[in-house]
């Protein structure tokens, strides 16, 4: 795992997505790599890792590893795609168990990402006026 950050994007995206596919696999064990992966994440990683983290919030159960999860959302916030902000911020099982656990960490990850998908509007505004 040390020398994941060494990898270039596009293989470090697909070693991500294929750990993700595993049902059996946690996402702590994809953690690493996700943290590792700071350039923008496609549409299909940003929806996988976030549809994940849906599924772990709505077991409604309390996993130890979820402390290395929740303050991870926030630089998950940074890579994932903007564009597809409605569909990510929606759906998330506010009525789990769980979610008062999980909720500033989703807060924290939403805010951030309306703030990059308004920025990247302004900027496209602004380069059509032109």
């Amino acid at each position: 795992m040390a020398l994941v950050a060494y990898l270039p994007a596009d293989r470090l995206e697909a070693l991500s997505l294929d750990a993700l596919k595993s049902e059996s696999a946690e996402l702590q064990s994809v953690l690493p790599l996700l943290l590792a992966h700071r350039s923008a994440w496609s549409d299909q990683l940003s929806r996988a890792v976030v549809n994940r983290l849906k599924n772990r919030v709505s077991q409604g159960k309390d996993n130890v590893a979820d402390w290395q999860i929740k303050p991870a959302l926030k630089q998950f916030a940074r890579y994932v795609s903007p564009a597809l902000y409605d569909e990510l911020a929606s759906g998330w099982p506010t009525e789990s168990q769980s979610w008062p656990a999980w909720s500033k960490g989703v807060d924290a990850f939403q805010m951030l990402l309306a703030f990059r998908r308004d920025m990247h509007r302004a900027i496209s505004e602004k380069e059509q006026n032109s």
